[in-house]
C-alpha cells in the first residue's frame, strides 16, 4: 500500500525497509551485528538449560517433572510476550524495546545465577523470557 506521493505508510514494513536503504556506511553492518550477537546469545541459553535440566534436578533437591517448569516457565513468557512486543516495538520503535529484553533478559540470567532455591530460579527463568519476548517480538 502506498501513499499517492509514492511512499509507504509510516509504520509499514516497508516504511521500514526504505529507511534502512536509505542509511550510508557501515552502520547497517553494525546494527546487523549487535541485533545478531544478541539473539545469538537469548537462543544459546535456551539449548543450554535443556542439557542442564538433570544437575539442576539433583542440586536444588527436586525432580525431573518440576525442573521442567524451567522450560515450560520461560517458553510460554516468550509465548505470551512475542506479538504484543512486536506491536509496541512498531509504536516506540524497535531499538528501544530490543534494548530494554537484552536488559530484562541480563538482569534475569544473573538473577538465575544466583538464585537462592527452585522457585526463585523458576521465577528468574520466566523473567528471562519476558526478555526474550521484547528481544524477538522485534522481527514479528
Amino acid at each position: 500500500v502506498l501513499y499517492s506521493t509514492g511512499q509507504a505508510p509510516p509504520n509499514s514494513p516497508m516504511h521500514f525497509i526504505s529507511k534502512i536503504r536509505a542509511l550510508k556506511g557501515n552502520y547497517t553492518w553494525w546494527a546487523t551485528v549487535v541485533v545478531s550477537l544478541g539473539t545469538l546469545v537469548t537462543v544459546a541459553d535456551t539449548g543450554e538449560v535443556g542439557v542442564a535440566l538433570p544437575n539442576i534436578a539433583t542440586d536444588l533437591d527436586t525432580n525431573l517433572v518440576d525442573v521442567q517448569w524451567l522450560v515450560t516457565g520461560y517458553m510460554l513468557a516468550i509465548s505470551v510476550f512475542l506479538l504484543p512486543m512486536g506491536r509496541l516495538a512498531d509504536m516506540i520503535g524497535r531499538k528501544k524495546v530490543y534494548l530494554w529484553g537484552i536488559t530484562i533478559f541480563t538482569i534475569g540470567s544473573g538473577l538465575a545465577c544466583v538464585s537462592p532455591d527452585f522457585s526463585a530460579l523458576v521465577f528468574f527463568r520466566i523473567l528471562q523470557g519476558i526478555g526474550l519476548g521484547l528481544v524477538h517480538g522485534n522481527s514479528m
